[in-house]
């Protein structure tokens, strides 16, 4: 309640907040991620909050270090240290994603489990028993691959292909269109 009194007076949306979101969305769907780290580092000031929304994308890049997103690495993170039911592990992914800020739900993580223990991986990371219909019925332990991975003796890229989208940039490894997060910066491959 003292937050809901508190908020500011509502603003009129003028042409110039227009051309701003149109500029953003702009970045955002580009097939490289070089317009939106600009358009981030040039309206910082300008929109905080949109500046800082558009900012969560980088943590959906995977890491120049373990080739992983954020989120799959907390997600074997948790795994490592609780291994047990999937939903269990989900909450605990969850409190990350709203301490976060970044809008990530359950089904989003569901999906990377069910990703990260998938036989069409080189090298699954995770390994599933139980029902597998429900997250609730779902146990999920690492592999001696996720397990490598998490210990940085290894790395999930090169040994698995990434094929992901985040915003509008199409990462394939088969293509050789990859872009890596490193040092607060999204690098292309060919670039590290």
């Amino acid at each position: 309640p003292i937050q809901i009194r508190a908020h500011p007076e509502p603003m009129a949306l003028t042409q110039e907040h227009i051309e701003l979101y149109r500029s953003g969305w702009t970045a955002l769907t580009s097939d490289t991620p070089l317009p939106l780290m600009e358009f981030i580092s040039s309206n910082q000031s300008i929109h905080k909050h949109l500046t800082s929304a558009l900012c969560h994308l980088f943590y959906h890049y995977p890491s120049y270090v373990s080739g992983l997103d954020y989120w799959d690495t907390q997600l074997l993170s948790f795994v490592a240290k609780r291994g047990s039911l999937a939903g269990r592990i989900i909450g605990k992914v969850l409190g990350k994603v709203f301490e976060s800020g970044d809008t990530v739900v359950v089904e989003h993580i569901f999906k990377k489990i069910f990703y990260l223990a998938s036989s069409e991986l080189t090298e699954p990371l995770l390994k599933l028993s139980g029902v597998q219909t429900s997250y609730r019925d779902t146990s999920v332990s690492l592999t001696k691959f996720g397990s490598a991975v998490m210990n940085g003796e290894a790395s999930f890229y090169p040994t698995n292909p990434i094929d992901k989208w985040v915003g509008g940039v199409h990462l394939l490894s088969t293509t050789g269109n990859l872009w890596f997060y490193r040092d607060s910066q999204v690098i292309k491959v060919n670039e590290l």
